[in-house]
């Protein structure tokens, strides 16, 4: 079917405004990221934290621990960084083996029907 030249005229202006059609209804009152009490993208993680830190002033301030000065700590960064690594000691309470299972191989079975 031939395609008019008044139909050509408008085609160029029909293909630019055809994307601003499918755009129309993506107002801020109808975007979820926009519209009250829905959805916080920004920093929705930090006030989900927050929320379940018993004391939040220690998510900013951090808190020590009591007893502790760092030197058994930084000796065992050290060992791992030149390769000097301590075997953790046997714990006694098994030991984990492979062992092959049975393939599933019935050709040692024997089954006879005629009784």
């Amino acid at each position: 079917m031939p395609i008019s030249a008044r139909s050509r005229l408008f085609m160029p202006a029909i293909l630019a405004l055809a994307p601003l059609a499918g755009l129309a209804g993506c107002g801020p009152e109808y975007d979820p990221t926009t519209r009250e009490g829905l959805w916080v993208p920004a920093h929705s993680n930090r006030a989900d934290l927050v929320m379940q830190a018993a004391n939040p002033s220690d998510l900013t301030f951090g808190k020590g621990q009591s007893g502790s000065d760092g030197q058994l700590d930084a000796a065992a960064v050290e060992r791992l960084r030149i390769g000097k690594v301590k075997k953790l000691p046997d714990s006694g309470v098994s030991q984990i083996s492979v062992t092959a299972a049975g393939g599933g191989d019935n050709s040692s079975s024997s089954t006879s029907s005629s009784q």
